[in-house]
């Protein structure tokens, strides 16, 4: 389909149902009811009864009318009810609690589903750090990869919560060969050491390019660029784990992976910072990757252990409230 005469890799459907599920993310109760028919998506309107009414009402059309003199495009959205009436980008906005003609959900569609497999990388400015300048922000590249060739932004990075300052900061690029997201590590001075993928056609990670995993720490190079001020750090088990913390300025590293080795031990080790976070996925190998966190780096280090909400796997799952007040105990 086409919105705004861009087109879309999705349909009316799985735009509604993605919307209902980032609402159900940030504890915004709507959407609650989808029911697919001929040629519309009936949902329960967001416009009356507080959008908590009992049957859907409101109608978005999955197919263009053409009547005389006049066409409804695909996506146009109708209660039958209250009679509230609007495009799909408003009516997105206005679900996100913007009232501002459509220019959010226009924005929020095109993030996520926008028909292109990759878009230029624009220049955008940098200050993720609380008291370094812009001109600290530099990476020392080895000759592993010309960077360049990834530097390229897609969707995916932004259904992952991504934002733009971060994906810059931490160089997140796209690989148009292999179709998949690239996450640049490097070692504590800034040297790139290897390259994660992970594919954004399915749930799996493509081989490293590079060194050993296990011998380096994602993330290990940015917290000593902003030593200054970080007191705490989490651990995450993957990359998009760690830069989802980094969106809400919380530090973190990722060990690419639920166990920690005595290699990555000895670079967490070093830094000077006591107090320590395993925000390890919320399952069995998440804590058993704590345990043995918390046996190679307790003698030196305080390790806490995050709190996840009930049923919230890992931290790329938690909803922006639930990220603002995070909770962890004492191990």
């Amino acid at each position: 389909m086409e919105v705004n005469g861009v087109p879309v890799l999705a349909t009316v459907e799985d735009i509604i149902r993605e919307l209902k599920r980032e609402l159900q993310l940030n504890d915004i109760e709507l959407l609650k009811d989808i029911k697919p028919t001929h040629n519309n998506v009936m949902v329960t309107c967001i416009n009356h009864a507080d959008g908590q009414e009992r049957h859907p009402s409101l109608g978005v059309s999955t197919v263009q009318v053409d009547l005389p003199g006049r066409t409804i495009p695909e996506g146009t959205c109708n209660c039958f009810t209250c009679g509230y009436t609007a495009d799909l980008p408003t009516f997105i906005s206005n679900a996100l609690g913007y009232n501002d003609g459509g220019i959010q959900g226009f924005k929020w569609i095109t993030q996520k589903f926008v028909n292109l497999a990759v878009e230029e990388r624009k220049p955008i400015e940098l200050n993720m750090a609380r008291e370094l300048e812009e001109d600290d922000i530099e990476f020392d590249e080895s000759p592993l990869v010309n960077l360049d060739d990834f530097r390229y932004t897609h969707p995916y990075m932004y259904r992952r919560k991504l934002t733009d300052k971060v994906i810059e900061y931490f160089d997140v690029g796209y690989d148009k060969d292999t179709h998949s997201i690239t996450f640049p590590v490097f070692d504590e001075k800034g040297h790139l050491a290897l390259i994660q993928r992970r594919s954004v056609e399915g749930k799996k990670f493509l081989n490293d390019e590079g060194g050993n995993k296990g011998n380096h720490v994602y993330g290990l190079y940015q917290v000593y660029k902003n030593l200054s001020w970080i007191k705490e750090l989490y651990i995450t088990e993957s990359p998009i784990d760690a830069l989802t913390l980094w969106t809400k300025r919380i530090p973190a590293v990722a060990l690419m992976g639920a166990r920690i080795t005595e290699t990555q031990a000895k670079l967490l080790l070093k830094l000077p910072i006591r107090k320590f976070i395993s925000a390890l996925d919320n399952d069995n190998a998440g804590e058993l990757g704590t345990e043995k966190l918390k046996k190679q780096l307790g003698s030196n280090k305080i390790i806490y252990r995050l709190s996840f909400p009930q049923g919230v796997k890992d931290v790329n799952m938690m909803s922006e409230t639930q990220l603002d007040s995070i909770k962890y105990n004492l191990i």
